[in-house]
């Protein structure tokens, strides 16, 4: 799971998270001026880290700058909030907030609670209308509700064709990577983490597609620190 941390505070401290030892879990800082460094395709949750009392307009500016790269679940690290500022703060889709005396533990959890409950959520979710997915290998394309044809590139059309073979399937990152580069990652030496971001920017491209060819339903479904599954209701 990739934590991101967005600080507004100058000299912030992050010594505790910095020390902390969990393999699965890795944490991202950065400034709210130096947002684009973070890998927020790649990122699950995202954390505002303020000691410094800043004015509710710059909450809701970070909170805009960060839901014009992603729709992600945000946490508020913050010491004390108005009433108001807080139920501002939440209608604008903060999911929680967390004290500065925090442990390390407590940003985990809540971070895994809010990702379970999306989880969760779209995969109850029925969507209204008739949904339908249809492969070309021919065209290499994919055709959706039997009326949107989406052409895709060989990689993107490997990656899909994998996941749909098997819907009941979690595919893991190792598995889609080996799948779609037909080789082994040991034999190249591909670490976890490049093997991540390469399965994700595929990802991405495929559902980017998808949404400006005008469909909203999400066939390819994240499943945490595991990987992707093909996701159709109908």
């Amino acid at each position: 799971m990739r934590i991101g941390i967005i600080s507004l505070s100058e000299n912030s401290d992050f010594k505790k998270i910095e020390n902390y030892t969990n393999k699965e879990v890795e944490f991202i800082h950065v400034t709210l001026k130096n947002l684009e460094e973070l890998p927020i395709e790649q990122t699950e949750i995202i954390y505002v880290y303020d000691k410094d009392k800043l004015d509710i307009r710059e909450y809701c500016d970070c909170i805009l700058k960060i839901r014009k790269k992603k729709m992600i679940p945000i946490i508020f690290m913050i010491n004390s909030v108005s009433k108001i500022d807080r139920l501002i703060l939440l209608k604008m889709g903060v999911t929680a907030f967390v004290d500065l005396d925090y442990d390390v533990e407590e940003l985990v959890l809540t971070a895994e609670n809010n990702l379970n409950l999306k989880l969760n959520f779209e995969s109850e979710e029925k969507e209204l209308g008739e949904i339908s997915f249809q492969l070309d290998e021919g065209n290499r394309s994919v055709l959706l509700n039997e009326e949107v044809e989406v052409g895709l590139t060989k990689i993107e059309y490997k990656l899909l064709s994998t996941i749909y073979s098997d819907k009941a399937t979690v595919f893991s990152y190792e598995k889609l990577f080996n799948e779609i580069w037909n080789c082994e990652s040991k034999k190249r030496n591909v670490d976890l983490k490049d093997m991540k971001t390469k399965v994700a920017n595929v990802v991405f491209h495929l559902r980017t597609k998808f949404k400006l060819a005008g469909v909203s339903h999400e066939y390819i479904q994240t499943v945490r620190s595991r990987g992707y599954r093909f996701y159709m209701t109908a």
